[in-house]
């Protein structure tokens, strides 16, 4: 489900075309010098604004996609480090070699088994998806030392193929790059993110600053009580990040 501030976004942009619309029909009177709040220049904000907002939604959507593919691609690799280090000590090496990989696999697993932190993917936050990122980045980075010991290791050579050092380091890079694409695109929409906020928000040209003008020079040309004034003074725009 969308949450109210995104629902405003959409609203602000429809209300803005219900403004363009109202100035329209006051055309007679409506004639201001500002050309930024000309119904010509209302429309390019209008067209500029959705643009942006449809866009920053596209992004949204892909960043959703590829939460959800690293978040398969992460789903099995505690089992599958528990099940490496199990063959790890049943292969002949050393108890102390077990122990120093069974505490790599410690760190893989985190702290009291705690689930790796997952934004939602509906409705992903920049800060629910840095505090996410930092956990995968750390998975990787002990998976990695944990198949770095492994190679270091000539005695651990296991029949079973998806247990064995280069499926590991295939599964690894598969993961890698799961991550990597998620961090693209979260840069991709906070890009997006920005640019959307700057056309909406801006304190000088944004589209909701820009009905305030528009009413303000209604109001000048229309009394205060008039039904021409209350009719736009009635569209409502609200400020929103």
């Amino acid at each position: 489900m969308a949450s109210t501030s995104e629902k405003g976004h959409a609203i602000n942009v429809a209300n803005f075309s219900t403004l363009i619309t109202t100035c329209t029909g006051h055309a007679a009177i409506y004639n201001p010098v500002n050309v930024l709040i000309q119904v010509p220049q209302l429309q390019v904000k209008h067209d500029a604004s959705k643009q942006k907002l449809n866009l920053t939604e596209s992004k949204k959507a892909l960043l959703s996609t590829a939460i959800n593919e690293r978040i398969i691609a992460f789903a099995d690799l505690e089992t599958l480090c528990t099940q490496v280090t199990n063959a790890f000590a049943v292969s002949g090496t050393p108890a102390l070699d077990i122990e120093d990989l069974k505490t790599i696999n410690k760190k893989i697993q985190g702290p009291s088994k705690k689930k790796t932190t997952n934004p939602s993917p509906e409705n992903p936050t920049p800060n629910q998806i840095s505090t996410s990122q930092q956990s995968y980045d750390s998975k990787l980075n002990f998976f990695k030392n944990f198949i770095q010991y492994l190679e270091s290791k000539p005695i651990y050579n296991p029949n079973e193929v998806p247990l064995k050092t280069p499926a590991l380091q295939a599964k690894y890079d598969q993961m890698n790059l799961k991550n990597q694409n998620v961090d693209t695109a979260l840069f991709n929409y906070n890009t997006t993110l920005n640019d959307r906020n700057n056309e909406m928000y801006n304190p000088t040209l944004g589209l909701v600053q820009t009905s305030k003008e528009v009413k303000k020079y209604a109001r000048s040309i229309f009394k205060a009580t008039s039904p021409e004034f209350k009719q736009l003074n009635g569209i409502e725009f609200k400020y929103f990040k």
